[in-house]
């Protein structure tokens, strides 16, 4: 099954998986057919997106009062903005406060002008980013003599 439908193998990691095929081989089930293709991807996917809304209802009811940020990690700026204004327009401006997004150059547009388009949420750079290449520039093989140096001076 994994093999010939090209199901990702994470999916045998997945509790329901394992609950199912558990359930399905302790149980006989006469006549049980699972669900095909078409019921899976119209009636049985639309009351799964039903059901998340549901279960989302109570975090979205807490956006106004306590506002939200948006966090992506994409690769064109324009494609970033694009992203982001939709997801303001489907919460609501007035529920946004801020975004966090790499400090790549591309990112850093996106930020700019989101921010120009809506004054009152602003732009941060992504801080475990920065992290991230601070530590791969100190630990660079190319830094390595003066690492010492450095982790002296910081302590």
């Amino acid at each position: 099954m994994f093999y010939t439908s090209g199901l990702p193998f994470n999916l045998a990691k997945n509790p329901h998986y394992h609950r199912a095929f558990t359930f399905a081989t302790t149980h006989n089930i006469p006549g049980y057919l699972p669900p095909g293709y078409n019921k899976l991807r119209t009636t049985l996917l639309q009351q799964e997106k039903n059901n998340v809304e549901k279960l989302l209802q109570p975090i979205k009811a807490t956006w106004q009062e306590k506002g939200l940020t948006i966090v992506c990690d994409v690769k064109d700026k324009f494609f970033i903005v694009n992203l982001i204004k939709e997801v303001i327009d489907e919460v609501g401006h007035q529920n946004v406060e801020q975004i966090i997004i790499d400090n790549a150059t591309n990112c850093k547009g996106a930020g700019k002008i989101i921010e120009s388009m809506y004054p009152h949420i602003y732009w941060t750079p992504c801080v475990v980013h920065a992290l991230n290449l601070a530590l791969n520039n100190i630990c660079s093989a190319k830094q390595f003599d003066g690492n010492e140096e450095t982790y002296d001076l910081c302590h």
